[in-house]
């Protein structure tokens, strides 16, 4: 890993982390291996979580790093450049309020953006009155190598018009945190708004067209089912479909498992279109290494007009298409330094270059809180065995001012104007592929934005 001695002090990007848990040290690990930047506090009120984190800064060398225990202790320090707030879902609100609060500068706040609609409601006034600070929300699926591809081509319009998505993750059951705080669908949202508004937020991002309507089916099956905390059973959903009609006549399904872990991949996702239909798929959780072998981005196109001239003249089934299939490689050190596939990294290096350079956020807090509602009507169409209509949330007009700023990852910007960088941190993937002292050589990353290029 990156020598911090290495950096710039004069331009160093300095992190505060608010929640040193599993994904607060998952952050510290990436921001180790970004180029000038480093962590300079973490709060977390628990002990143990704390001495977690004052062994991952040490293991990186990053210097002095404060140890806190209550976020506004932390949101007090001037010096810093962005924070994250990676604490109990539940929490998100009151911290959130609190950094506008403390002026920061700019911060991510991990998914989901809140629990409730209504608290993302209020999270949009506070946004909107606060323009001086960067709001970002932590959405780092967009950033999967395989699965930026795919969003990629979908933009591209290379399967030609979009008609219908389906995003399947079967994984292992939620991990256990501290105080069980994510046994309760109080504290979490539920499993559709904790762990689902990652795939919410991918079907909006690349369909670009208003959800009107949801349906559920799902409950809790498998997981859970025999534990109890200070007398309230766990009462967290553990499988669902769902199915997402949009405005413009595209459709999206769902398919989410959480006693799933055999499986050879946690996420599939495809996406069809008029034009062809493009896959990509990412590991099961824990893979250090991916077998370049195995493809985890497949692409296949086709021709409409031939398609409806055969409709009219013949009766036998067409010549079999044969899709293009590739491996997008993720870098071992990534992999190493992160449970999603180098995702982790990547958002946080488009972060500090918006933060550094006035941009706005990739991911903001329009996009979580649209994530968010499709959540809750899901979970309210499994409560009440209904369809639910988006109208009944009141979010309408919060989609149509989503919809008009229309940016695309500066990834995928980058990759259609032919730029060949677009940070510093460019530089630290081109130092991937020297040799390290105990690894080896390493190489160089090839992902979505590479290959566009």
């Amino acid at each position: 890993l990156f020598a911090r001695g290495a950096m710039n002090n004069a331009n160093v990007f300095k992190f505060g982390i608010i929640g040193g848990g599993c994904i607060g040290q998952e952050h510290i690990r990436n921001i180790s291996v970004l180029e000038n930047a480093t962590v300079a506090a973490v709060c977390d009120p628990h002990p143990k979580s704390r001495e977690q984190c004052q062994a991952l800064v040490e293991k990186f060398r990053m210097g002095n790093v404060a140890m806190v225990t209550h976020h506004k202790e932390l949101l007090a320090m001037s010096e810093l450049d962005g924070i994250i707030i990676a604490t109990p879902n539940h929490t998100h609100f009151q911290v959130i309020q609190d950094a506008f609060a403390a002026k920061v500068k700019s911060m991510l706040v991990e998914k989901p953006l809140c629990i409730t609609v209504e608290e993302c409601k209020d999270v949009l006034e506070l946004v909107d009155a606060h323009p001086e600070t960067m709001f970002w929300v932590g959405m780092e699926y967009r950033y999967i190598p395989s699965v930026d591809r795919l969003i990629l081509e979908v933009h591209r319009g290379s399967i030609g018009a979009v008609k219908m998505l389906s995003i399947r993750e079967h994984r292992f059951p939620f991990l256990r945190k501290v105080g069980n705080w994510n046994r309760f669908k109080e504290n979490t949202g539920d499993t559709l708004v904790e762990k689902c508004c990652h795939f919410f937020d991918l079907m909006l991002y690349m369909l670009e067209s208003k959800p009107v309507r949801v349906f559920g089916s799902g409950g809790q099956d498998v997981n859970h089912l025999d534990e109890s905390y200070d007398g309230q059973k766990s009462n967290i959903l553990d499988n669902a479909f769902v199915i997402v009609d949009f405005e413009g006549g595209q459709r999206a399904c769902l398919d989410i498992c959480m006693f799933a872990e055999a499986s050879k991949n946690q996420e599939e996702i495809c996406v069809v279109g008029d034009a062809g239909k493009v896959e990509a798929c990412a590991p099961a959780h824990g893979a250090k290494a991916i077998d370049v072998e195995i493809p985890n981005f497949v692409i296949g196109r086709v021709d409409p007009n031939s398609r409806r001239r055969r409709a009219e003249s013949d009766d036998q089934p067409p010549a079999p298409v044969v899709p293009e299939a590739s491996h997008i490689e993720i870098d071992e050190r990534l992999m190493e330094v992160g449970a999603h596939c180098g995702a982790t990294y990547y958002e946080l290096e488009a972060f500090v270059y918006a933060a550094r350079n006035g941009e706005p956020a990739q991911v903001d807090a329009l996009d979580g809180a649209l994530a968010v509602a499709l959540g809750v009507a899901a979970h309210r169409s499994i409560d009440e065995k209904r369809i639910v209509e988006m109208a009944e949330l009141e979010v309408d007009k919060y989609w149509e001012r989503r919809h008009r700023k229309q940016t695309k990852p500066l990834r995928q910007q980058g990759a259609m104007s032919g730029a060949n960088s677009y940070s510093e941190s460019l530089q630290n993937l081109a130092n991937l592929a020297t040799a390290l002292p105990t690894d080896g050589v390493k190489h160089l990353q090839q992902d979505g934005w590479d290959v566009a290029l």
